[in-house]
């Protein structure tokens, strides 16, 4: 079930697409909330870049 507040889309979606606002949507799966909740939204790249940068750190 759709969320109400993520039921705007009546209101900004025209023949042309998507009117502007200050509203950003994210589209992932939803089985990812849990983890999404727990961790924040994360890149693809970011435990490799964290990985690197703690092997350049090391001494």
């Amino acid at each position: 079930m759709t969320p109400q507040h993520l039921k705007d889309t009546q209101t900004l979606l025209t023949k042309t697409g998507f009117t502007t606002s200050n509203t950003w949507y994210h589209g992932t799966s939803s089985a990812l909330v849990a983890s999404i909740q727990a961790q924040g939204l994360k890149r693809s790249g970011d435990q490799a870049l964290n990985d690197v940068a703690k092997a350049t750190m090391q001494p």
